[in-house]
């Protein structure tokens, strides 16, 4: 069953997912970029550091491969 006060924006917004970035703020991301953001090999760079070894030094410097992917998608969807 459909809302009435749903207009066609409003539910174009609920399909696009939006990530909070350190750097470049929210990213909204269309439902395509969803679906593959949610496939195993994509959740997988959350486990693959981006700094390497720094991490033992610098401990706050977590960043991973996941954070960076979508901070990038983020940085070429400001274009």
């Amino acid at each position: 069953m459909s809302d009435s006060s749903e207009t066609p924006q409003t539910k174009l917004k609920m399909d696009h997912k939006v990530f909070n970035d350190p750097i470049h703020g929210t990213v909204e991301l269309h439902p395509l970029l969803i679906k593959i953001i949610d496939t195993p090999q994509f959740q997988r760079l959350r486990n693959i550091k981006q700094l390497g070894g720094a991490y033992f030094v610098y401990p706050g410097a977590s960043h991973n491969r996941f954070e960076h992917s979508i901070g990038y998608v983020g940085m070429v969807s400001d274009k």
